[in-house]
């Protein structure tokens, strides 16, 4: 019997080949952000069955309108474990608008998180506000992705929906059913991003990026867990780099922007934080070129450590 189960299992694996792969890296990241009371959210502590990120920006029509479609999911399928996240990635919303928004709108029963440095519509991408992510909390893998549904699109709207896309997608995930209808393209208004290299390569923009900000710890002997001594070494780290860039361990600052500006703030800027996204998403190249970097630490002949930048 034992002979019988060990060659079935290896039949699946042999049958699935590359499939087996394909799925692990469907995976979606795991990350923490703040709503505007400054509690935090982690995806992968969110426990339901699924959770739907509607992506939003203060003031957008599409995405106002959206609103009571939101309540009515959130009526329907909330007793089912099904939770819904808004995310605002306006690089420049500013958190009074947030809330004056959430009020003229009655949002306030959904967490409302912050996406200032745009990291979470980036990583998902997601282009337009309006958009959603519905995910399987199980598998942490995308079920439906797109618009809400037909009735708005740019300049123009329908008085009723003809196809509910997300209800529908969440219904049939619950039913244990194949999602008919797992991506749309999405309908709302276009994020702005910030202007980085596409894709950033490590020679010109990436090393010097973490000569300025994590060599002081990454190094050999620093405090930090792994040396960033060369491109070679930082590529085979860079699935975690974008790991704990979103789940927000670095940089390990957690001071609140909203109190003021701080000195010595170990934090990076929106276009640094999205000019590390895009090159892992890009396969973190090395591009052409000599390196703008060198590890500005070395052990003087003494034997301490000096600052060569």
């Amino acid at each position: 019997m034992f002979s019988d189960l060990k060659c079935r299992w290896f039949g699946r694996w042999a049958g699935l080949g590359l499939g087996v792969f394909a799925a692990a890296a469907a995976e979606v990241p795991n990350f923490n952000a703040l709503d505007l009371a400054g509690h935090n959210y982690e995806l992968h502590r969110a426990g339901g069955r699924a959770v739907v990120l509607f992506f939003t920006g203060t003031g957008c029509p599409i995405a106002r309108k959206c609103s009571p479609k939101l309540r009515e999911l959130q009526g329907r399928f909330g007793a089912e474990g099904v939770s819904i996240w808004i995310v605002n990635s306006y690089a420049e919303d500013q958190p009074e608008d947030m809330r004056k928004e959430c009020g003229e709108l009655n949002l306030w029963r959904f967490p409302y998180l912050r996406d200032a440095k745009q990291s979470l519509a980036l990583s998902f991408g997601v282009q337009r506000t309006a958009e959603v992510v519905a995910i399987d909390t199980k598998a942490w893998q995308v079920f439906y992705r797109g618009a809400m549904d037909d009735q708005f699109g740019e300049g123009a709207e329908r008085a009723a929906p003809r196809n509910r896309f997300l209800e529908r997608a969440i219904a049939e995930f619950l039913a244990g059913k194949p999602v008919t209808t797992p991506s749309t393209p999405g309908h709302g208004c276009l994020f702005a991003f910030a202007k980085v290299a596409e894709p950033p390569s490590y020679a010109e923009a990436v090393a010097p990026l973490l000569r300025q900000h994590c060599v002081e710890c990454h190094r050999d002997g620093g405090i930090g867990p792994w040396s960033m001594s060369g491109y070679g070494r930082v590529k085979n780290y860079s699935h975690m780099i974008e790991e704990v860039l979103l789940t927000r361990r670095m940089p390990p600052w957690d001071a609140n922007p909203d109190f003021g500006r701080f000195a010595n703030a170990h934090t990076l800027s929106r276009e640094e934080t999205q000019t590390l996204l895009r090159w892992l998403q890009g396969g973190a190249p090395r591009g052409e070129g000599p390196v703008r970097w060198r590890n500005p630490y070395r052990r003087s002949r003494t034997g301490r450590w000096e600052n060569r930048m």
